[in-house]
């Protein structure tokens, strides 16, 4: 069985990842978060209960998108520790694509920032003055 904690910017640990090989020779995945309205503090022993319950049904939970990025690290991650396997009914393609996928969003969102932050300035510097306008050109 592997286990990962999931930390926060802090550092501090508020979630766990889990996996494992079920009896059909499939690597299932088991995950939780800490809940930050429910608890002050992040418990330890009963976020491995609940990963670990997570890991032994049958019908799976998508994780909490906070952790996300996480998870599917750790999926590519286990996929590589047992190898030869299927991944939760699926396969270790579908597992990097995934994992691509959410890599290239992220890279996009950054450059959709850039690009409306530049247009910001140059709006910003057209009002105040600072740009000739295209009439007086």
């Amino acid at each position: 069985m592997m286990l990962q904690y999931v930390r926060d910017s802090k550092r501090r640990k508020v979630g766990v990842l889990v996996a494992a090989l079920n009896a059909q020779g499939d690597m299932v995945v088991g995950h939780s978060k800490w809940n930050k309205v429910l608890d002050k503090k992040y418990d330890l022993e009963r976020g491995m209960q609940v990963a670990t319950d997570r890991l032994n049904k049958e019908s799976s939970t998508s994780p909490a998108l906070s952790i996300r990025r996480p998870y599917l690290k750790f999926l590519k991650r286990a996929s590589k520790y047992f190898k030869d396997t299927n991944v939760c009914g699926g396969t270790i393609t579908a597992v990097n694509r995934m994992v691509d996928k959410v890599a290239i969003s992220k890279k996009a969102n950054i450059e959709a920032a850039a690009a409306k932050a530049v247009e910001a300035s140059a709006v910003a510097k057209y009002k105040s003055g600072k740009l000739p306008s295209k009439s007086s050109a």
